[in-house]
């Protein structure tokens, strides 16, 4: 009867090792649109299906920032294309 009312409950913890990747954004250079950042889908798909939980990194962020969130995450993913790293947003983010 005792046994009933002091059975030890056994708390599960859901625990998720899966590394934490950030994605560099890319500046958007239309006029259209409001938004001044993207992420493509691809490069999100693909971590995500590696087994990784990804994060955006946004550009022109203050070193505080960037310095804060890359200590929080495992790896970064810079995408390529046709942008000048030199003179871009990804010239603060690289430097940190």
């Amino acid at each position: 009867f005792i046994s009933l009312f002091f059975t030890p409950l056994c708390l599960t913890v859901n625990r998720n090792d899966a590394p934490i990747i950030g994605v560099l954004a890319q500046k958007l250079c239309s006029s259209k649109s409001s938004q001044r950042a993207y992420i493509a889908a691809s490069y999100v798909k693909f971590l995500e299906a590696a087994g990784a939980r990804v994060v955006p990194v946004m550009i022109n962020q203050s070193p505080e920032e960037y310095k804060k969130l890359f200590n929080s995450i495992n790896g970064i993913l810079l995408p390529g294309g046709g942008v000048n790293i030199t003179s871009s947003g990804y010239e603060r983010a690289a430097k940190i």
